[in-house]
């Protein structure tokens, strides 16, 4: 007889877990989806901190005061050497410094382009038209 009550309180356990189980699948579901949310909030301001922190160093370099003698002598040489076909320019100071500032030059525009892939427009002046430019200085 001890077996028997065993047996019918276990089936008693049995029928009230099963009868909670569905309710405590819908509570951690909605805690799951509530953790998330609340990650991609975390995500998204952290993004945002770290494109003001970009936009703010971006800034800084480009109103250096080094950055405008920088894009003065690299039109200098670029004027000195296309004159004489580019000869003697490979390995001077001046190729190094003009390839320095053309790189920095094309990373800030790397950082102004739109995450999503479409492009920016300026009035009728659009990014492929910009960066065509870019390398008319």
């Amino acid at each position: 007889m001890a077996l028997a009550i065993d047996i019918s309180q276990a089936s008693t356990i049995l029928s009230f877990i099963s009868s909670i189980a569905p309710i405590a699948l819908i509570f951690t579901a909605f805690f799951v989806i509530l953790q998330l949310r609340q990650t991609a909030k975390l995500i998204e301001a952290q993004i945002r901190q770290t494109q003001s922190t970009i936009a703010f160093s971006v800034v800084e370099k480009i109103t250096h005061e080094s950055f405008a003698r920088r894009r003065s002598r690299m039109y200098e040489s670029v004027k000195k050497y296309s004159h004489v076909n580019w000869q003697g320019f490979d390995d001077t100071t001046d190729d190094f410094e003009t390839r320095n500032f053309a790189h920095v030059y094309e990373l800030l525009g790397q950082c102004g382009r739109p995450l999503n892939g479409l492009p920016k427009r300026h009035g009728n002046f659009t990014r492929e038209r910009s960066e065509s430019a870019a390398y008319h200085l």
